[in-house]
C-alpha cells in the first residue's frame, strides 16, 4: 500500500519537476524516489529499490544537495547490504561517511559509521 501512494506522490513531483524545473520541486522528486526505494527494500524487492534509489541518487547529485546524497547512499548501501553485495554496500557506506563528514552531519556521521561497522559482520 506505501508504495502505491509514493508512485501517485513520484508522478506528481515528475509532473511539477517537469514543468517548473524549480529546486524544491526536484528535492521533492528525489525523496520520492528514495521513499519508493525504501519501501521496496522493506519488502525485500531489492533489484527494484536499487532502481529507485540510483534515480534519486542520481537527482540529488545533479542539484547538488549533498544531505540527501548521503541518505540515498546510506539506503542504497543497506540494499546492497541485503543482496550480500559487501564490496558495494561498503563502497555507499563509505561515499555517505565522506559527505557528513563534509557538511558536519553528525548524525549521519554516526550512523554511516555504524554501517560501515556492520559490513565487518558480514
Amino acid at each position: 500500500m506505501a508504495i502505491k501512494y509514493e508512485q501517485q506522490s513520484l508522478k506528481i513531483a515528475q509532473e511539477i519537476s517537469n514543468t517548473k524545473g524549480k529546486i524544491f520541486d526536484l528535492i521533492d522528486l528525489g525523496a520520492s524516489y528514495n521513499f519508493i526505494g525504501i519501501a521496496c527494500l522493506f519488502l525485500r524487492d531489492y533489484p527494484r529499490s536499487i532502481n529507485f534509489l540510483q534515480k534519486g541518487l542520481t537527482i540529488f547529485r545533479n542539484i547538488s544537495n549533498r544531505n540527501g546524497e548521503g541518505t540515498i547512499l546510506t539506503n542504497l548501501g543497506s540494499a546492497y547490504l541485503s543482496l550480500k553485495d559487501y564490496l558495494q554496500a561498503l563502497e555507499c557506506f563509505r561515499q555517505s561517511l565522506t559527505i557528513f563528514q563534509e557538511i558536519g552531519n553528525r548524525n549521519g556521521e554516526g550512523t554511516a559509521l555504524g554501517n560501515v561497522g556492520s559490513v565487518y559482520f558480514f
